[in-house]
């Protein structure tokens, strides 16, 4: 096995590790199930959520982020379009996970946004716009 699959196998391991973190933290500690954070990045953003969700939830985004740059790396020997739709993706979670840390994803506008852009830059790749030709005629 090579360097970089056994990295990108490494990679999707400790991508479904920190899925179930929040169940090791709470075998460990069973009182962790009382505890609120409001670990947000937004100062005027107020949110207690529980520390086993908060951990749960960003070792979801987590798993997301490391299976789509995966999926590219593998894609980009295989087909330079689906190189392009899975980096889409990663790109789309990477910016769901920094909205979940700044502000437990409240800005649905930029949801909106994200999704309206990725879908046209997806079709645009898939389908892409044939050009025509322009005909002309020789005047001699």
């Amino acid at each position: 096995m090579g360097r970089e699959v056994k990295i990108l196998a490494a990679l999707l391991i400790v991508g479904h590790l920190f899925t179930e973190l929040h169940s090791v933290v709470l075998f460990i500690d069973p009182n962790i199930k009382q505890v609120s954070v409001d670990l947000f990045l937004c100062n005027n953003f107020k949110f207690d959520l529980s520390l086993l969700w908060y951990i749960k939830m960003v070792g979801d985004d987590l798993l997301w982020c490391s299976t789509y740059y995966v999926m590219a790396k593998i894609a980009y020997k295989y087909s330079f379009t689906l190189f392009l739709v899975a980096g889409i993706y990663f790109i789309y979670h990477l910016i769901d996970s920094f909205l979940f840390l700044y502000n437990y994803k409240q800005t649905y506008w930029v949801y909106w946004s994200l999704l309206i852009v990725s879908v046209i830059s997806i079709l645009f790749i898939a389908f892409p716009i044939k050009k025509n030709k322009g005909i002309y005629k020789s005047m001699i």
